[in-house]
Protein backbone atom coordinates (compact mmCIF):
# COMPACT_ATOMS: atom_id res chain seq x y z
CA UNK A 1 0.00 0.00 0.00
CA UNK A 2 1.72 3.18 -1.19
CA UNK A 3 1.07 6.38 0.78
CA UNK A 4 2.82 9.73 0.78
CA UNK A 5 3.53 10.50 4.42
CA UNK A 6 2.60 10.08 8.07
CA UNK A 7 -0.58 12.14 7.75
CA UNK A 8 -1.80 9.96 4.90
CA UNK A 9 -1.07 6.90 7.03
CA UNK A 10 -3.01 8.35 9.94
CA UNK A 11 -5.99 9.10 7.68
CA UNK A 12 -6.00 5.75 5.87
CA UNK A 13 -8.80 3.33 6.88
CA UNK A 14 -7.57 0.21 8.65
CA UNK A 15 -9.33 -2.06 6.15
CA UNK A 16 -7.10 -0.71 3.39
CA UNK A 17 -3.91 -1.53 5.30
CA UNK A 18 -4.75 -4.84 6.95
CA UNK A 19 -2.40 -7.59 5.83
CA UNK A 20 -0.33 -5.27 3.60
CA UNK A 21 3.13 -3.74 3.54
CA UNK A 22 2.89 0.06 3.78
CA UNK A 23 5.32 2.19 1.75
CA UNK A 24 5.73 5.89 2.65
CA UNK A 25 7.35 7.84 -0.18
CA UNK A 26 7.60 11.46 0.96
CA UNK A 27 10.86 13.12 -0.03
CA UNK A 28 12.89 15.17 2.40
CA UNK A 29 13.15 18.84 1.44
CA UNK A 30 16.68 20.22 1.14
CA UNK A 31 16.92 23.28 3.42
CA UNK A 32 19.96 25.07 4.78
CA UNK A 33 18.61 25.10 8.34
CA UNK A 34 18.01 21.34 8.43
CA UNK A 35 14.28 21.71 9.07
CA UNK A 36 13.49 19.35 6.20
CA UNK A 37 14.85 16.50 8.32
CA UNK A 38 12.55 17.33 11.24
CA UNK A 39 9.54 17.35 8.91
CA UNK A 40 10.01 13.73 7.81
CA UNK A 41 11.60 12.24 10.93
CA UNK A 42 8.24 11.09 12.40
CA UNK A 43 7.87 8.74 9.41
CA UNK A 44 10.80 6.78 10.76
CA UNK A 45 10.08 6.99 14.47
CA UNK A 46 6.27 6.74 14.67
CA UNK A 47 4.84 5.34 11.43
CA UNK A 48 5.54 1.67 12.19
CA UNK A 49 3.45 1.78 15.35
CA UNK A 50 0.56 3.49 13.55
CA UNK A 51 0.71 1.01 10.68
CA UNK A 52 0.80 -1.92 13.11
CA UNK A 53 -2.26 -0.60 14.90
CA UNK A 54 -4.14 -0.65 11.58
CA UNK A 55 -3.21 -4.23 10.77
CA UNK A 56 -0.28 -3.69 8.38
CA UNK A 57 2.32 -6.45 8.37
CA UNK A 58 5.38 -4.25 7.69
CA UNK A 59 6.45 -0.67 6.97
CA UNK A 60 8.87 0.71 4.40
CA UNK A 61 9.83 4.39 4.20
CA UNK A 62 11.86 6.43 1.76
CA UNK A 63 15.31 6.96 3.22
CA UNK A 64 15.40 10.23 5.14
CA UNK A 65 17.96 12.33 3.31
CA UNK A 66 18.55 14.26 0.12
CA UNK A 67 21.15 11.91 -1.36
CA UNK A 68 20.49 9.63 -4.32
CA UNK A 69 22.72 6.64 -3.53
CA UNK A 70 21.69 3.17 -2.40
CA UNK A 71 22.74 3.59 1.24
CA UNK A 72 19.49 4.13 3.18
CA UNK A 73 19.39 6.21 6.34
CA UNK A 74 18.18 4.26 9.37
CA UNK A 75 17.52 5.00 13.01
CA UNK A 76 15.26 4.44 15.99
CA UNK A 77 11.69 3.20 15.75
CA UNK A 78 9.26 3.75 18.61
CA UNK A 79 6.50 1.20 19.17
CA UNK A 80 3.56 2.25 21.31
CA UNK A 81 1.20 -0.23 22.95
CA UNK A 82 3.42 -3.27 22.50
CA UNK A 83 2.45 -3.86 18.86
CA UNK A 84 5.50 -4.19 16.61
CA UNK A 85 5.95 -4.96 12.92
CA UNK A 86 9.08 -5.10 10.74
CA UNK A 87 10.17 -1.65 9.56
CA UNK A 88 12.93 -0.61 7.17
CA UNK A 89 14.20 2.32 5.14
CA UNK A 90 14.54 2.03 1.36
CA UNK A 91 17.13 4.03 -0.58
CA UNK A 92 15.90 6.91 -2.74
CA UNK A 93 16.44 5.24 -6.16
CA UNK A 94 14.82 2.00 -4.97
CA UNK A 95 11.84 3.95 -3.59
CA UNK A 96 11.53 5.65 -6.99
CA UNK A 97 11.42 2.20 -8.56
CA UNK A 98 8.74 1.03 -6.14
CA UNK A 99 6.69 4.16 -6.87
CA UNK A 100 6.79 3.38 -10.59
CA UNK A 101 5.88 -0.26 -10.03
CA UNK A 102 3.00 0.47 -7.67
CA UNK A 103 1.57 2.96 -10.17
CA UNK A 104 1.01 0.05 -12.56
CA UNK A 105 -2.16 -2.09 -12.41
CA UNK A 106 -0.25 -5.31 -11.64
CA UNK A 107 0.15 -6.14 -7.93
CA UNK A 108 3.61 -5.72 -6.37
CA UNK A 109 4.93 -8.34 -3.95
CA UNK A 110 7.86 -7.62 -1.64
CA UNK A 111 9.81 -10.10 0.48
CA UNK A 112 11.64 -8.69 3.49
CA UNK A 113 14.78 -10.21 4.96
CA UNK A 114 15.57 -8.08 8.01
CA UNK A 115 18.21 -9.23 10.48
CA UNK A 116 18.06 -6.59 13.19
CA UNK A 117 19.41 -7.66 16.58
CA UNK A 118 18.29 -6.10 19.86
CA UNK A 119 20.55 -6.11 22.88
CA UNK A 120 23.00 -4.15 24.98
CA UNK A 121 26.67 -3.39 24.50
CA UNK A 122 29.39 -1.34 26.14
CA UNK A 123 30.43 1.92 24.52
CA UNK A 124 32.77 4.66 25.65
CA UNK A 125 32.72 8.43 25.94
CA UNK A 126 35.55 10.89 25.31
CA UNK A 127 35.77 13.55 28.02
CA UNK A 128 37.97 16.64 28.26
CA UNK A 129 38.04 19.29 30.99
CA UNK A 130 39.36 22.82 31.39
CA UNK A 131 39.72 23.28 35.15
CA UNK A 132 38.15 26.44 36.57
CA UNK A 133 39.19 28.56 39.57
CA UNK A 134 36.02 27.88 41.56
CA UNK A 135 33.99 24.67 41.52
CA UNK A 136 30.99 26.12 43.37
CA UNK A 137 29.15 27.64 40.38
CA UNK A 138 29.17 24.28 38.62
CA UNK A 139 30.46 23.17 35.25
CA UNK A 140 29.60 24.47 31.79
CA UNK A 141 29.14 21.30 29.74
CA UNK A 142 29.51 21.11 25.96
CA UNK A 143 28.47 17.85 24.36
CA UNK A 144 28.03 16.15 21.01
CA UNK A 145 27.59 12.53 20.04
CA UNK A 146 30.22 10.44 18.28
CA UNK A 147 28.61 8.66 15.40
CA UNK A 148 29.45 7.05 12.10
CA UNK A 149 27.27 4.89 9.91
CA UNK A 150 28.80 1.59 8.88
CA UNK A 151 29.18 2.75 5.29
CA UNK A 152 29.95 6.40 6.03
CA UNK A 153 32.55 8.67 7.58
CA UNK A 154 30.44 10.37 10.24
CA UNK A 155 31.39 13.74 8.77
CA UNK A 156 27.82 15.02 8.99
CA UNK A 157 26.34 12.89 11.75
CA UNK A 158 27.78 14.13 13.97
CA UNK A 159 31.20 15.32 12.88
CA UNK A 160 30.20 18.98 12.77
CA UNK A 161 28.79 18.78 16.33
CA UNK A 162 32.05 17.37 17.65
CA UNK A 163 33.93 20.03 15.69
CA UNK A 164 31.87 22.79 17.28
CA UNK A 165 32.56 21.46 20.78
CA UNK A 166 36.30 21.33 20.11
CA UNK A 167 36.35 24.77 18.47
CA UNK A 168 34.47 26.29 21.41
CA UNK A 169 37.06 24.96 23.85
CA UNK A 170 39.89 26.27 21.69
CA UNK A 171 38.23 29.69 21.37
CA UNK A 172 37.81 29.89 25.13
CA UNK A 173 41.49 29.21 25.69
CA UNK A 174 42.43 31.79 23.07
CA UNK A 175 40.47 34.48 24.92
CA UNK A 176 42.25 33.76 28.21
CA UNK A 177 45.57 32.13 27.26
CA UNK A 178 47.33 30.59 30.23
CA UNK A 179 44.65 31.72 32.70
CA UNK A 180 42.07 29.57 34.44
CA UNK A 181 38.46 30.62 33.97
CA UNK A 182 36.05 31.14 36.85
CA UNK A 183 33.94 28.11 35.90
CA UNK A 184 35.17 24.72 34.75
CA UNK A 185 34.40 23.72 31.19
CA UNK A 186 33.72 20.14 30.23
CA UNK A 187 33.52 18.64 26.75
CA UNK A 188 31.89 15.25 26.22
CA UNK A 189 31.62 13.23 23.03
CA UNK A 190 29.19 10.48 23.94
CA UNK A 191 28.48 7.34 22.00
CA UNK A 192 24.80 7.07 22.90
CA UNK A 193 22.37 9.15 20.86
CA UNK A 194 18.99 7.70 19.97
CA UNK A 195 18.78 4.70 22.29
CA UNK A 196 15.44 5.33 23.93
CA UNK A 197 14.64 4.95 27.59
CA UNK A 198 11.71 6.14 29.69
CA UNK A 199 13.29 9.51 30.41
CA UNK A 200 14.16 10.18 26.76
CA UNK A 201 17.31 9.62 24.73
CA UNK A 202 20.42 8.26 26.41
CA UNK A 203 22.71 10.59 24.54
CA UNK A 204 20.56 13.62 25.27
CA UNK A 205 20.34 12.66 28.94
CA UNK A 206 24.04 11.96 29.52
CA UNK A 207 24.61 15.28 31.27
Amino acid sequence: MRLNDLRALQDAPAEQLRGKIVLLTRRMDRRTDGSGYADVLPMRSSAASIAAGKGAVALLIRSIGTDSNRLPHTGSVIYEGGVAIPAAAVSAPDTDLLERLTAQPAPVRITLDLQSVAGTATSYNVIGEITGRDARPGVVLLAAHLDSWDAGTGAVDDGFGVGLVMATGRAHQAIRPGAASYRARGAVRQRGERLRRRQGLRGAGCG
